[in-house]
Order: C-alpha cells, then sequence, then structure tokens
C-alpha cells in the first residue's frame, strides 16, 4: 500500500519528480533485474535472431553464416546449419522437426533435424532465385500453425507463401507499403499479418491471398509514419503487437483494427515484441538496450531488463513455451531471463518523469489515482503510471502551450485547455474526441461537473463559460469578468460554480443543468 504519494512540479524545467514510499508487486511494481544466463562465444558474426523450439528443448540463433540450436537444459551447441551468407531469421515448424533459415544471399533453406538429443540435421531444400532474394537485413520467416504454409517477407514488400514440404512458391501477396520487416500468422492460421517499413500492418486470409485490412501507425512529427520493426499475434488471436520506430508498442485489435493500448517508456526504435504463452504478458526489445515487459490487460509495466554490459541494442526475444523464460540477444550474446522475477518488490524515494521538452504549466491525478496527467509548453499532454513513473500516453494536437487539463469523474475522459480551444480526450487510448473552439484567448482553467455532464471553462479573455461534456455546445455564459479568469470550481454537489480572476474577485453562480 501506498504510505505517501508527493508530486513537485517544477514549471521552468518541464521536470516532475515523483517521491513515494515502498511500493510492492502487488501495486505493480517494477524491477531491474540481472540476466539468469548469458551465452557468448556461440559463433562469429552477429545474431540476429533468436527462436525456441516448440517443446522448449531448443533454442535457434542465427548468427554469422550459420543457425545454431542450443540444448536448453546443457546450453551446449547440438546443431550447426549453415549458410553461405549471413544468417537473418530462423522458424521451426509446429512439430519442431523442421527449421527453415533465411539468409543474406537471398536463400531460405529448410532442414530435418529429428530429435534433436538423437537424429543428426538433413538439409531438405533450398529456395533461391529472384523470387526470394532480399538483400537486406530484414528477411522474415514463419511458419503457419499447421505447417501448411511457410511465409517470407521480402524488400520490395511482398509476402510470398511457400509449400515446405516441396518447396513450391504457391503464391505472392502484393505490397505497396515498403519493406515486410515481420510476418506472423494468426493462432487459428486464418490471417497472416506483416509490418513493414512505411508503418502499416497489413493483414490477408492466408488461404485465398485476399486482403483483409490494413492499419496504420499514428502520424509522427516526421513527413513519414513510424516503420513497423516487429509484430506479432496473442495466443487467443484478438490481438496483434506492432514494435515501431517511434520507441512505441502498441496493441490493437485483430477483428476491427482500432488501436487497444500505446506502450511507452523505451527511449529508442522498438525492435521486438512477444507474447507470454498465456497471453498475459508481452515483452518488447529496443534500441535502448532494454527489455521491457508489460501487463497486455491493463499496459501496466511490471519488468525492466537492461543489458549489464554496453550494446548497440537489443534485437530479438523469445519466450520459452513454458513462459519461465525470456530470451534476448543485443547483437552479439544471447541473454537468459526469468519473467516471474520481474513481480519482486522494490523500495523506491524518488523519480524524475522528463518527458516534456518544455515547462510543465499544470498537473492533474485520475480520480483512481493510477494515472497522472501533465500539460505543457511544448503542446502536448503526457500520461504516466503512478506506480512505475512510465509513460503511457502522449496526446498531440493541440499547436500552442497546454494550460490546463483535468479528468473527468469516471477517469474516461480529459480536457485541455490552450489558445483559444479545448480539446476533450479519450483517457483510455489517448485519441482526440472533439475540438471546442471555446473563447478569445487563453483557456486557464477547466472542470467537470461531478456528474461529468459539464465542462466549465475560464479564460484570459475575462469570461467563464459551461459546455456540454458530451456535445461540446455551449449552455451557457457564466461570467464576463473583464479581468483575466484564473480558475472556476463546481460545489460537490454541482448546483453552484466559482469563478476567481486576477482582481482579486470571486463570483458564485447558479448553474441550472
Amino acid at each position: 500500500m501506498y504510505k505517501k504519494l508527493l508530486v513537485g512540479l517544477f514549471v521552468g524545467l518541464g521536470l516532475l519528480s515523483i517521491v513515494t514510499a515502498t511500493v510492492t508487486a502487488e501495486e505493480g511494481a517494477w524491477w531491474t533485474q540481472k540476466p539468469l544466463r548469458v551465452l557468448e562465444s556461440l559463433a562469429s558474426g552477429n545474431v540476429f535472431q533468436i527462436r525456441y523450439s516448440p517443446d522448449g528443448r531448443a533454442l535457434a540463433v542465427a548468427i554469422g553464416l550459420q543457425i545454431l540450436l542450443v540444448d536448453t537444459e546443457t546450453f551446449e551447441v547440438v546443431r550447426r546449419l549453415w549458410g553461405e551468407a549471413a544468417a537473418m531469421s530462423v522458424a521451426f515448424s509446429p512439430d519442431g522437426r523442421v527449421i527453415a533459415g533465411s539468409f543474406y544471399d537471398g536463400t531460405i533453406r529448410l532442414w530435418d533435424v529429428g530429435d534433436l538429443r538423437t537424429d543428426t540435421a538433413r538439409l531438405l531444400r533450398t529456395l533461391t532465385g529472384s523470387d526470394t532474394r532480399v538483400g537486406s537485413l530484414a528477411f522474415p520467416l514463419a511458419f503457419s500453425p499447421e505447417g501448411k504454409y511457410l511465409a517470407s517477407g521480402s524488400e520490395d514488400g511482398t509476402v510470398k507463401l511457400w509449400d515446405p514440404t516441396t518447396g513450391r512458391l504457391l503464391q505472392t501477396l502484393p505490397g505497396s507499403f515498403g519493406k515486410a520487416s515481420s510476418v506472423s500468422f494468426s493462432p487459428d492460421g486464418m490471417l497472416l499479418a506483416a509490418g513493414t517499413s512505411r508503418g502499416v500492418i497489413v493483414l490477408w486470409e492466408s488461404e485465398t491471398g485476399r486482403l483483409v485490412k490494413t492499419v496504420s501507425m499514428p502520424p509522427s512529427d516526421s513527413p513519414f509514419l513510424p516503420s513497423v520493426e516487429a509484430i506479432a499475434f496473442s495466443p487467443d488471436g484478438s490481438l496483434i503487437a506492432s514494435a515501431s520506430s517511434d520507441c512505441r508498442v502498441r496493441l490493437w485489435n485483430v477483428q476491427d483494427g482500432a488501436q487497444v493500448l500505446t506502450l511507452a517508456g523505451h527511449t529508442e526504435s522498438v525492435k521486438a515484441v512477444a507474447f507470454s504463452p498465456d497471453g498475459q504478458q508481452l515483452a518488447s526489445a529496443s534500441g535502448d538496450n532494454t527489455l521491457r515487459l508489460w501487463e497486455v490487460r491493463s499496459g501496466k509495466l511490471v519488468g525492466i531488463f537492461a543489458n549489464p554490459e554496453p550494446a548497440s541494442w537489443m534485437n530479438s526475444l523469445a519466450f520459452s513455451p513454458d513462459g519461465k523464460t525470456l530470451a534476448s540477444s543485443d547483437g552479439l550474446k544471447v541473454f537468459l531471463w526469468a519473467p516471474d522475477l520481474a513481480t519482486a518488490a522494490i523500495a523506491s524515494e524518488e523519480r524524475h518523469l522528463t518527458g516534456h521538452s518544455a515547462g510543465v504549466n499544470a498537473l492533474t491525478f485520475s480520480p483512481n489515482g493510477k494515472i497522472l496527467a501533465t500539460a505543457s509548453s511544448d503542446s502536448t499532454i503526457l500520461l504516466w503510471d503512478t506506480v512505475t513513473g512510465e509513460e503511457v500516453q502522449l496526446l498531440t494536437g493541440h499547436t500552442d502551450w497546454v494550460k490546463c487539463v483535468v479528468f473527468s469523474p469516471d477517469g474516461e475522459t480529459l480536457a485541455s485547455g490552450s489558445y483559444r480551444e479545448i480539446k476533450v480526450w479519450n483517457a483510455m487510448t489517448g485519441s482526440e474526441i472533439m475540438t471546442i473552439p471555446a473563447h478569445l484567448s487563453w483557456v486557464n482553467t477547466l472542470a467537470f461537473s461531478p456528474n461529468g455532464r459539464l465542462l466549465a471553462s475560464g479564460s484570459a479573455d475575462g469570461t467563464a463559460i459551461l459546455w456540454d461534456a458530451t456535445t461540446g455546445e455551449a449552455v451557457k455564459l457564466l461570467a464576463d469578468m473583464s479581468n483575466l479568469v484564473t480558475s472556476v470550481r463546481f460545489s460537490p454537489d454541482g448546483t453552484l460554480i466559482a469563478i476567481a480572476c486576477r482582481n482579486g474577485t470571486t463570483v458564485l453562480v447558479n448553474c441550472d443543468e
């Protein structure tokens, strides 16, 4: 339980400090832990991808010119599967007997590895030619759940479906959304998804190749959408997780393509995502050299795993089939972590929330105390998890300083005031609901009525206005003070509104709903 929660506001610096007493694991604490084991000096070259076998007895590592199979009990290399160029990607067939590997020379090789502890590996076939050549670092592979298809992504944006038993190319799914950086089948095998460099997730029917839908990343400050670096289906097939170059992880509803959650906290491009086998957690790997573990249902951060040694980035990760181990690579070594330890309790004295690039003008807690909203002169609003101190939403849309921010009583809606306008937001998704052209000058203060139906605003133009919080229509002019309005507040029963001005005047107005 919380013993104390204190928030300090430094307006000129854009810096917030949250000071708390001990936070327990049950309250969603995060913990930075050391890896259980580090696998190094496996072979010469860079590690580009790691994958567990379906039975969890082997870990496949695409490194240098080969794909290594590491025994997960002894951590010895039990197979070396060679190519003629750098190994880029690896995938196991559903029964674990066949391994597909993609290589930088544009080939896909398939081996029968049999029983890893008794049989020897046998090269089945090599898929070659212009149909498969990529010539770039992204060459993703995925088997369909029943093993009927092998999908491969290409630099030209197309995704190809192969018969892994014959090596025959079955169909090419056209792409116009940039390089296919990641491919994944839905758990039921009905859908095939690809994440692309132009910020689009594309979904097709696996059997027919029919385009089902496309989902685009939200716009960023650059003229281009953030690229999708990796995707993953949840075990029940209802969600797709995306990792993108704007440092965000997002969860999307597969059925309608709606964005469900945005997970913020990484400070560099996110390179990989993976769901835990039970679907309760999501892991992300980033160029900031950390892994983060999130609770899927709430979006809470529950663990941060930092590379103990300097490296360029965390570029791949995989859960073991039993969910007890999380493997990651930094391009040089393979790290094994214990996700369960992420729920260990920590004690934290102070955390600095430093997401804004200019001064913080206002802040407010959500009614349940779990979220802190901050409004800044950088024209944005940030939402923070008060337990972890992590940024959970970035709200953009204002074009000038944001002077005030307030939650609705149910915590589902957020209102913010800037120059001449009020914006109303969905506090759960961060999406803008509406913009209200409100005043002739700065909107300095906002307040929701106790039932959440009305929104009062006060402005530097000297007026206070009452608005319908659902439609954005003006209900009535509360007062014209001929002086800057500094604060508006509803009485607990919602029958009165208090309006304060800079000249020392306070006015009480009846609120007839």
